[in-house]
């Protein structure tokens, strides 16, 4: 699981503290949480086990964040993965799957666990009494879910737990809904990218899904573009360095713009009435493109 936030101090210092635009706070999961105080004998116990770990330093730096910024908004990001199953034998590992996907944010945000869940957690070697811990309320009210969606983010599960992408998938409206549903948190469309031959068409039909979802009264505070530029060896996962151009940029390497920048300062220039009337919308969208310039 990505945990979208920064964490401590040091993750901060490049914000302005008295702007803003610093209530909003972005970072990757790989920055360092530690535990202090005394949650530190138990985060040393959490933190050895790999089903705890994400969720436990996601909720200490939550702690850490308000101590420091008591008027932040935390926003975590999920990548929406959702498992759709190829006939009824393949309907219980569907299931699972999907619980699995529900799990970081279940424990993140102190809901009650898909049904398994806590079982599987016990014989990972959590206990009843560490997951008590999770179900303390943290940041009521200052919470955003940051969803990032692609075309491989759903799949296809067959009876014999095999996987392909599934390519007349549910789409990020209709999955969006159901994260919206199970937490009730405004939402931020925070990831999402074609390359450059379908670029433009995606765009448009996520910036309408987003329109949708607010039209029904869904609150969606965000949305991204990734990158600003284009990528080297991205489609390898950078796994491998092969120096292979992927092309989902809203400009080129060469800093030209592309068709899907043009359409994307198109869609701010017709929508900026919308844009000044939520105000969290504009913040958000400000910092992260200055977050991928700055990268």
């Amino acid at each position: 699981s990505r945990i979208a936030l920064a964490p401590l101090r040091e993750d901060i210092r490049g914000f302005d503290a008295t702007g803003p635009s610093t209530r909003y706070l972005f970072a990757p999961a790989s920055r360092r949480c530690e535990a202090t105080g005394t949650n530190a004998s138990r985060a040393k116990k959490l933190l050895r086990l790999p089903s705890g770990t994400c969720a436990w330093r996601m909720s200490l730096a939550v702690e850490a964040i308000l101590s420091e910024r008591p008027d932040a908004i935390l926003v975590q990001g999920e990548s929406i993965e959702h498992f759709h199953p190829a006939g009824v034998r393949a309907r219980e590992i569907a299931d699972r799957e999907n619980a699995f996907k529900w799990l970081p944010l279940d424990l993140t945000t102190g809901r009650e666990l898909a049904p398994g869940m806590a079982g599987f957690l016990n014989r990972s070697g959590v206990s009843s009494n560490d997951l008590s811990f999770f179900r303390e309320p943290r940041a009521v009210g200052q919470r955003w879910l940051g969803l990032d969606y692609y075309p491989t983010c759903e799949h296809r599960v067959s009876g014999n737990g095999s996987r392909t992408v599934n390519r007349q998938g549910a789409g990020f409206q209709a999955l969006a809904s159901q994260y919206y549903e199970r937490y009730h948190l405004p939402l931020f469309h925070c990831e999402t990218n074609r390359v450059a031959e379908h670029a433009v068409d995606w765009l448009e039909v996520q910036w309408n899904e987003v329109l949708s979802l607010r039209a029904r009264g869904i609150p969606v505070h965000g949305f991204t573009w990734y990158s600003l530029t284009d990528q080297i060896d991205w489609q390898h996962g950078l796994r491998i360095e092969r120096d292979d151009l992927h092309p989902v940029g809203l400009f080129d390497l060469d800093r030209k713009v592309r068709p899907v920048g043009v359409a994307y300062r198109k869609i701010i220039e017709t929508y900026k009435p919308l844009m000044h009337s939520d105000e969290p919308l504009d913040l958000v969208c400000e910092l992260r493109v200055r977050r991928t310039a700055r990268a």
